[in-house]
């Protein structure tokens, strides 16, 4: 069995050595393979959606495995070093240009990844991005459109037509959390779950849900006992964990609960109270945003909307016409600009 990593070099050797040896070949390899009856091994399908079995049923094997996918065994063994000088003839490889590595994880290797699409109205916009990754010792990405506008290199290009990032067990289904300071330039990540975030967004975008959610059963059972939220702490950072407190009162009986703190701030939404935190907090984990690039990025975004032909909603334009101005800017995922239409659409519907 030869095994390959599945990284660009791998996939551009692999099969060449298979169609040398006449040996049957797998690409995208998650798993050690299965012996019993057989040499079968485990690979992503449908996009990493399914998973499949294959047999290779040649006397040589080579498979190319796919990164992070195989735990590493702590146990203790021995193996054999054995050195191979093999006559490779004649290279027919012409080297036309020589780039260097970029700095940080590859993206097929991270385990986490800071990625942005066409909302960033352009390539001055990506400082953000960058210094959100950083801090989050994650890899930046970017969606296809933006890689063919040359924004970023298309290296960073992931998704279904681009890099696959491969499945991660210990950061699974993590979102970025972003808090702003009130009176300040400062933003506050949280990295939070799938779930939480679930939770923090129907909020967000002020949708009901068919049957209370946990955190909308909560606030329906404290309205019924009396009992109000008045302030939600960010009080503790510990190894990269944020630590929260609910500072409840009843009856003017004030009580605090420690709580995680994407539960605290999805509660916080639904309470309409303040979110707070320390100056220890901000200095540790915070990141500043210049009034500069604010303000660039605003003007970026308002040149964006123009040269897409995007205009504001009036009072001559039809429901009928703001429908298709909303589809328009969803096309274009200028997402703010979406929102403003969504909220005039319910108005007028709303009156009528």
């Amino acid at each position: 069995m030869i095994v390959f990593a599945h990284d660009a070099t791998g996939k551009a050797v692999a099969p060449r050595v298979g169609a040398r040896l006449k040996a049957g070949h797998v690409a995208g390899v998650i798993a050690l393979p299965e012996m019993d009856g057989g040499f079968k091994v485990k690979r992503n399908v449908f996009s990493g959606k399914a998973q499949a079995w294959v047999e290779i049923k040649s006397a040589i094997k080579v498979i190319n495995h796919l990164p992070n996918s195989i735990p590493v065994d702590t146990s203790t063994g021995t193996a054999t070093v054995e050195e191979y000088q093999g006559d490779l003839g004649t290279s027919k490889i012409t080297v036309k240009e020589t780039r260097k590595a970029g700095e940080g994880v590859p993206l097929p290797e991270a385990e986490r990844v800071v990625s942005a699409g066409r909302g960033m109205k352009g390539p001055e916009n990506w400082g953000m991005i960058e210094e959100l990754a950083k801090e989050l010792k994650a890899t930046t990405a970017c969606s296809r459109p933006v890689a063919d506008m040359h924004w970023r290199p298309h290296h960073e290009h992931v998704g279904q037509t681009g890099v696959a990032i491969t499945y991660s067990h210990t950061h699974a289904g993590a979102y970025a959390l972003i808090l702003s300071e009130s009176h300040g330039d400062r933003r506050l990540p949280i990295i939070i779950g799938g779930v939480e975030a679930q939770a923090i967004a129907i909020q967000v975008e002020n949708i009901k849900p068919a049957r209370p959610l946990t955190h909308d059963l909560f606030k329906n059972l404290s309205d019924k006992l009396g009992i109000t939220l008045k302030e939600v702490i960010i009080n503790d950072l510990v190894e990269g964990i944020f630590h929260a407190k609910l500072i409840l009162d009843q009856g003017g009986n004030e009580v605090e609960i420690d709580a995680r703190s994407s539960d605290a701030i999805a509660l916080a939404l639904r309470f309409d109270c303040p979110i707070s935190t320390f100056e220890f907090i901000l200095s540790a984990a915070g990141l500043k945003v210049d009034d500069d690039e604010e303000n660039a990025s605003s003007e970026s975004m308002m040149e964006g909307a123009k040269e897409k032909g995007g205009k504001e909603p009036d009072a001559t334009d039809t429901i009928e016409e703001l429908r298709e101005l909303l589809e328009e800017a969803l096309d274009n995922e200028d997402y703010e600009r979406a929102s403003k239409l969504r909220d005039e659409i319910k108005k007028r519907e709303g009156s009528n």
